[in-house]
């Protein structure tokens, strides 16, 4: 488990638009390791919402408080401009 999914970890080579995963410092295998409340589901989750909506404030919520269902929930994502 990668444990750090976030925007600033996340390259796209610009000629095949691929996404890359970088800096696995965190990175676990199996239970050994393992912290609380950095699953990469939840990474994700957190980390699409701040790139579709510009909107970088959970990344202030510590990992083991957050939960997918604050950004789930909400009614809207307001798209950041482009």
């Amino acid at each position: 488990m990668h444990q750090d999914v976030a925007p600033m970890n996340l390259l796209i080579d610009p000629e095949t638009q691929r996404v890359l995963l970088l800096d696995f410092d965190w990175a676990a295998c199996g239970q050994k390791n393992l912290l609380e409340g950095r699953d990469d589901t939840t990474g994700v989750v957190f980390t699409l919402y701040e790139i579709i909506t510009g909107d970088g404030s959970f990344a202030n919520i510590p990992h083991w408080e957050r939960k997918m269902d604050r950004v789930q929930n909400l009614t809207e994502w307001p798209c950041k401009p482009t």
